[in-house]
């Protein structure tokens, strides 16, 4: 059939990063250890198959100012728990350049997350979640 184009499954999994690459796309990326340690990414989804508890943070306060390195993280109260493919929104401004992860006394990251009206932190662990696309942009054409 003239002009028509045909990609095989592996050939279109191989491409699709690249294509990405190419429009400036790019989700952070874990360690070696499956820590992601450095990010002002927003939109995360949930990955681990059992529910993943958010540390309660008791104002912003807590994790924008000196306290959440001069603390262990895992010590803080249970604020709630994401569901297995919840979808977790950073509560950080982008446009000030905030960090959407901080670093505990142990040397773990955890993603300052948005919960009900309060910000708590997960574990930024491969293990736990994953950076996902703007689910809120257009497709680019």
């Amino acid at each position: 059939m003239a002009g028509y184009f045909s990609l095989s499954l592996p050939t279109l999994l191989a491409v699709t990063p690249l294509i990405l690459l190419t429009q400036g796309f790019s989700l952070p990326q874990p360690d070696k250890n499956g820590n992601y340690t450095q990010t002002t990414h927003p939109y995360w989804k949930v990955v681990a198959t059992k529910p993943v508890n958010c540390r309660l943070a008791r104002s912003l306060n807590d994790v924008e100012g000196k306290k959440v390195p001069t603390m262990n993280v895992e010590q803080l109260p249970v604020g709630g728990r994401f569901k297995p493919g919840e979808d977790i929104l950073t509560n950080t401004s982008q446009k000030r350049g905030e960090p959407a992860i901080v670093m505990d006394t142990n040397g773990n990251p955890w993603l300052r997350a948005a919960y009900a009206y309060d910000t708590c932190l997960v574990r930024a662990h491969r293990n736990f979640v994953r950076p996902i696309p703007d689910p809120f942009s257009s497709p680019r054409r």
